[in-house]
């Protein structure tokens, strides 16, 4: 099924029962323009960063509510669960309903809550609010989808890497956004703020964003669409050898930092303020998505990943290095993160291509295990730190590295590249 899927996936837009212009509107022009991409950009990078604000402004939390400190991680546990669950639950809704519509009540939805949790009175209000914000912030991977669905065939990979980097960056700047809006206004005030600034965005993306039906052949229904979720990551082995490689960076992503900012303080007597400098070095990531996309749009996704496999792996030997100097170390930051989210872009326009009927089901998916691969990283870091030392760490994150690489490499069956390089006297088979 799935090889004779992949056969139909090379043939021309029509054959596939879509339209020749799926990327562009009545009049054969594309509706994302330079604007309208960047707004788009902006929206999700602002969606995105609701799930990190509560990070640096816990200890003001805490005081304000009269909690317990130890207690305190709920609180910004409570969005990061609230986006798994957006993720499997509301990002599907996608294929199902017009798009638009869908981003538009998942940031109605995100300013009410923002607001709620601001207005919270006690620890479970606050949390409840959170976890909703966390729900509604999934927003981030709709508007993802759209940007994707919209473009033209030739440059889905720049538009894509234009809307992921304004998430990075919002995941970047969030932290940086939150404390100092905290410090200056107070934790409730900073999230009257995100909240007015996220009604803002909901005004103008009523008029902004290009509508996108579903697919005729799309579920019926809410309950047979997410029963279809478990049928198509087994008919798909291209979604399958997606999330294999992609968990294998993302895993690597999340070990990497949480054990860098303890190595920091312990190896290096660094300061919390200190050590959030290096998040710095995290917007060399921002930089290359765009680069990236339009890259995966000429040479075809596989090559950006094999390139991005290999920058991992040398970001990890320069942390390796990192013993008596911290020059090595913020090297290593910069090249692994560029590896990242270089590969992240090429792997979700692959993931975004299996199955165009059910694009935000197979999205769903991809992001469900991704981010569990990432928790993964998160709780063993800490341990393999403290237990073995630095060198383990670098040590698994580089085997991880490897096997991700070794995937792409040997041609797993099913890793045939989806896009194809446009006008590719370049590209070759792969």
């Amino acid at each position: 099924m799935t090889k004779g899927y992949e056969t139909t996936f090379g043939s021309s837009p029509r054959q596939r029962g879509e339209s020749s212009s799926a990327g562009e509107d009545m009049n054969g022009r594309s509706p994302l323009t330079p604007g309208t991409t960047a707004f788009m950009a902006f929206a999700a990078g602002a969606a995105m960063a609701n799930n990190y604000v509560m990070q640096p402004i816990l200890p003001d939390v805490t005081a304000s509510l009269g909690i317990k400190v130890s207690t305190a991680g709920l609180l910004a546990g409570a969005t990061q669960a609230g986006y798994l669950i957006g993720i499997v639950f509301l990002v599907p809704l996608g294929d199902l309903f017009n798009l638009k519509k869908v981003i538009i009540a998942q940031q109605v939805l995100l300013s009410i809550f923002l607001l709620f949790s601001a207005l919270s009175q006690n620890y479970t209000m606050l949390i409840v609010g959170l976890f909703i914000v966390g729900l509604a912030s999934s927003s981030s991977l709709q508007l993802s989808s759209l940007g994707f669905r919209v473009s033209p065939d030739d440059s889905r990979g720049v538009n894509m890497g234009a809307i992921m980097a304004g998430i990075s960056a919002g995941i970047v700047m969030s932290r940086i956004i939150s404390g100092y809006l905290s410090d200056e206004y107070g934790w409730r005030y900073m999230l009257v703020i995100l909240s007015s600034i996220t009604a803002f965005i909901t005004v103008i993306a009523i008029k902004a964003l290009p509508n996108h039906n579903t697919s005729s052949a799309r579920p019926k229904t809410y309950t047979s669409l997410l029963k279809r979720l478990p049928i198509l990551f087994s008919e798909h082995n291209m979604l399958r050898t997606s999330i294999s490689v992609g968990g294998c960076w993302f895993f690597i992503f999340s070990m990497l930092w949480v054990s860098l900012s303890i190595y920091l303080s312990n190896r290096f007597s660094l300061t919390s303020t200190e050590i959030g400098i290096f998040g710095f070095a995290g917007l060399a990531g921002v930089l290359v998505t765009r680069p990236a996309g339009k890259l995966a749009d000429r040479f075809g996704t596989k090559r950006v990943i094999t390139f991005s496999f290999i920058t991992i792996f040398i970001g990890i030997m320069s942390l390796l290095a990192g013993v008596n100097s911290l020059f090595p170390l913020i090297l290593g930051v910069v090249l692994f993160d560029m590896g990242v989210f270089s590969a992240q872009v090429a792997n979700q326009m692959r993931v975004l291509s299996v199955d165009p009927g059910a694009r935000n089901s197979i999205l769903s998916i991809y992001m469900c295990f991704y981010y569990g691969a990432g928790a993964l990283g998160s709780s063993l870091g800490s341990y393999v730190l403290g237990v073995y030392g630095w060198f383990a760490v670098c040590g698994v994150a580089a085997s991880a590295c490897i096997f991700g690489l070794l995937v792409v490499l040997k041609g797993m069956r099913g890793f045939s590249d989806p896009i194809s390089p446009l006008k590719s006297s370049v590209s070759g088979n792969y």
